[in-house]
């Protein structure tokens, strides 16, 4: 569980939330050239620390894992 972000699936899509403004930052998206999984970020100047990006690098792996 992180310590910032939820997870909350829509539509196929994973969106990245805020824990503490509860708004959207990013979604995890299928892209089908590479075959994966990969973070979209849904705003300029959208920044995560370093334990955010582990959280959804750890999201991203257990999808591509899963072939979600």
């Amino acid at each position: 569980m992180s310590k910032y972000i939820n997870f909350v699936e829509v539509f196929g899509d994973t969106i990245v939330m805020s824990k503490r403004q509860k708004e959207p930052l990013a979604k995890i998206v299928y892209y089908p050239p590479w075959r994966q999984h990969v973070l979209e970020t849904l705003g300029a100047g959208t920044i995560f620390n370093d334990e955010c990006l582990m959280d959804i690098i750890q999201k991203i792996k257990a999808l591509n894992k899963n072939g979600e």
